[in-house]
């Protein structure tokens, strides 16, 4: 099927979703459980929900997306380095692959409502990965302050995912002066952290 008509499916299923549930989506989603919630907002994207928390493309490309969003940072004096010229979405994907099964299924399915969040939640009726900065910006503003406990410590699990990723790659240390050898940066290609 083409893109654009499954685009215009994928919006009409979710547009009626987001009406169904109102202003209260994550009682929704509480009260038909993490699981049952992405599994019928991936059905409604158009998407294959992730299976034994692996983790489909598309759902990479969102945490990919989140992370550069959370880890854009605006001062020309001390710019930090985009997080894919870094490899951070690798290192966030690894520090995911590490965890119990059963929470890297809650993460895939979080980033599956995460995604189609702005259909319920504003601040337009398009998936996240599609939202421009400003729209993006707004959106995670409206998670990290949300009145629902729950949007909020999904919101700190997603930021501690991206942040785990993006500072723990060497290349993200001179922009906030850290170092972990006497001073000096590692040399370029050394493994930090990994065993022998």
């Amino acid at each position: 099927m083409a893109r654009g008509i499954r685009d215009r499916i994928a919006d009409k299923a979710l547009g009626r979703l987001a009406r169904a549930v109102g202003d209260d989506a994550a009682r929704w989603t509480q009260s038909v459980g993490l699981e049952r919630a992405s599994s019928l907002v991936a059905r409604a994207l158009g998407e294959r929900r992730a299976e034994g928390g692996v983790m489909e493309p598309w759902q990479r490309e969102v945490l990919g997306e989140l992370q550069r969003t959370m880890c854009r940072y605006d001062d020309v004096d001390a710019p930090l380095p985009e997080p894919g010229a870094i490899g951070a979405l690798d290192a966030s994907l690894d520090f995911a692959s590490h965890m119990p099964e059963d929470k890297r299924a809650q993460l895939a399915d979080l980033l599956v409502l995460f995604e189609a969040g702005p259909y319920a939640l504003g601040p337009r009726r398009a998936r996240f990965t599609r939202l421009n900065s400003a729209e993006r910006a707004a959106y995670l503003e409206s998670w990290s302050s949300a009145r629902a406990p729950i949007l909020r410590g999904a919101f700190g699990a997603l930021k501690s995912v991206c942040m785990m990723g993006y500072w723990t790659r060497p290349a993200a240390w001179p922009a906030i002066d850290y170092a972990l050898f006497d001073g000096a940066h590692p040399p370029e290609g050394d493994p930090v952290g990994e065993e022998e």
